[in-house]
């Protein structure tokens, strides 16, 4: 669940926050020792996301068989759900919203493995994050098709990839035509040319989502 708070201080590394009573309870009855916070933009979302979130609709809708506007409204209604969120106007988002609502929506086009007309890699506003979600859904963080893991940190000659323990090491999802071209042109050439950071270190949740061994950190 989530909870909104204002900050009333900053102070030598300190930040106070103001928390509701539904906010206390919810700390009490988990017992909770930590806070997952995230700031929140509250300037007015930019033309980019704006535009970003309506091509991404059109594409979703394209796949669904949908008209846009009527698809827009079915996102953000399980948005708004699955974020506990009042509903909203595009109109009226701020920035956070709208990054939230961006990463939702390229979620569900790799979820669902909606082919879009340019990369989703270029409407990801962190591209580590979404190069996660791409090996999360097993699809190509280049194209938005079926994928597997391509290790970064390639397993040493001798090996055997299954008993190698693979937490830490750097992974990216591609399909096997991406697969086959980034071992043809070499990790730096191949990654400079899509624009893509080189891969995300595997955490032990996506090594038992992979079915990759983990063993001890790297």
């Amino acid at each position: 669940m989530n909870f909104r708070a204002d900050i009333v201080s900053i102070s030598a590394g300190a930040v106070t926050i103001a928390a509701d009573e539904e906010m206390l309870r919810a700390i009490q009855r988990t017992g909770a020792a930590q806070l997952d916070l995230r700031p929140l933009d509250p300037r007015c979302h930019s033309r980019e996301q704006h535009g970003k979130v309506f091509a991404l609709c059109r594409e979703i809708a394209r796949h669904w068989g949908y008209l846009p506007e009527e698809m827009r409204g079915i996102l953000q209604d399980k948005f708004c759900e699955d974020e506990w969120l009042e509903p909203f106007s595009m109109q009226d988002a701020d920035m956070s919203l709208c990054s939230r609502f961006i990463k939702f929506l390229i979620n569900h086009c790799l979820e669902y493995g909606v082919q879009t007309k340019y990369p989703l890699g270029q409407y990801a506003d962190d591209l580590e994050k979404y190069i996660y979600a791409c090996l999360y859904y097993k699809k190509c963080a280049i194209c938005g098709r079926d994928g597997e893991t391509h290790h970064v940190d390639a397993i040493q000659m001798g090996h055997d990839r299954d008993e190698a323990d693979h937490l830490g090491r750097r992974a990216i999802c591609l399909c096997r035509t991406h697969h086959t071209q980034a071992h043809q042109m070499g990790v730096n050439t191949f990654f400079e040319m899509h624009h893509l950071p080189r891969g995300i270190k595997l955490d032990e949740y996506l090594c038992k989502k992979l079915k990759l061994k983990a063993g001890h950190t790297l």
